[in-house]
């Protein structure tokens, strides 16, 4: 199911951005939807978590601008390595 056909079926699902490696049914079995977009899963979510290490592609993932997207109650998680 896309996340527009969720929408209209007035179902709220997880949501996944990165790297588009999972099955359909991998993604059926957790119940969570591929967004192709970051803004798009950003603009939507309540609870956002980010895995991903510190690497010159990631860094300013996050800034003042995708802050903005965001749900004003919205609940973010980082997952860190510190070396």
């Amino acid at each position: 199911m896309s996340p527009a056909e969720a929408a209209a079926d007035g179902e709220d699902r997880g949501r996944w951005w990165g790297r588009p490696e999972r099955k359909l049914e991998e993604e059926e079995a957790v119940g969570a939807t591929y967004c192709e977009r970051l803004d798009y899963l950003l603009q939507r979510s309540d609870f956002v978590m980010l895995a991903v290490g510190l690497t010159p592609q990631t860094h300013g993932l996050i800034g003042r601008r995708e802050l903005r997207l965001m749900k004003p109650l919205l609940f973010s998680s980082t997952l860190a390595e510190v070396c």
